[in-house]
């Protein structure tokens, strides 16, 4: 009776593990995408609210399972994690460990929505969404593909 007990504890609480895991997994990837459209919004140095918007508007499209609350509370913590981060890569390795060449795509395009979003294109921002492109290993053409379908020209 004790060794059934003891079993079915075990179960739970490596159930409940993988579990908090997962959460947290998903929670890191969900940052990490929110501050790397942050990472683009600040790259000029003016952080306009149409920007901001456009950022808002791509969590809550990526993201659709939160609610506006969490979507605006994500944007807030990306914000916060970005100010205060050394590099991409903290970022990046999340995006490369959870996302298949289509998600990453998408991450590439929101990135230049973002860029797109005052009506200019600054030298800082595309070099910044291709650095990005580049540490998530997104191909050339496809980074190209999504420049356009964001609205920009090669």
């Amino acid at each position: 009776m004790f060794q059934a007990f003891q079993r079915l504890f075990e179960s739970t609480v490596a159930t409940a593990r993988r579990a908090t895991e997962a959460e947290e997994r998903e929670h890191g990837y969900h940052v990490a995408t929110a501050a790397l459209l942050v990472e683009v919004m600040r790259a000029d140095h003016e952080a306009r609210p149409e920007e901001r918007a456009v950022v808002l508007r791509a969590l809550e499209a990526a993201f659709d399972d939160l609610s506006p609350e969490e979507t605006r509370d994500l944007l807030a913590r990306a914000e916060e994690r970005a100010e205060h981060a050394t590099s991409l890569y903290e970022f990046t390795r999340h995006v490369n460990r959870e996302f298949d060449h289509d998600q990453k795509a998408h991450v590439v395009e929101l990135l230049w929505r973002v860029a797109y979003a005052d009506g200019h294109l600054d030298k800082y921002e595309e070099n910044l969404v291709r650095r990005i492109a580049d540490l998530i290993h997104v191909p050339h053409a496809v980074f190209i593909r999504m420049k356009h379908r964001a609205g920009g020209t090669a």
